[in-house]
């Protein structure tokens, strides 16, 4: 498992790029997603993270909570963790 907290985000044509900074550690890895309405959601501060081919985002305030409409929100994973966003 990878992720953490979403501290950038960055819309494509098709795609958005999600980078994380590690809760404990303070690394940071990022993610790419399908776009559509619901991924266009995940925002500063969210909590995101990913395993095998899927991402869960859980949307800020929502963390405590361990059901529900705003917990793990699951995504397809369109890249492997560990990518660098490329300007």
């Amino acid at each position: 498992m990878v992720g953490g907290i979403v501290i950038e985000v960055v819309f494509r044509e098709d795609r958005i790029f999600v980078d994380c900074r590690d809760r404990k550690y303070k690394n940071t890895c990022g993610v790419y997603l399908d776009r559509n309405r619901e991924s266009e959601q995940i925002d500063l501060g969210d909590s995101l993270w990913w395993q095998g081919q899927h991402v869960y985002w859980t949307p800020q305030g929502s963390e405590g909570r361990k059901q529900g409409i705003d917990f793990d929100i699951k995504f397809k994973k369109l890249s492997k963790s560990g990518v660098t966003l490329v300007r």
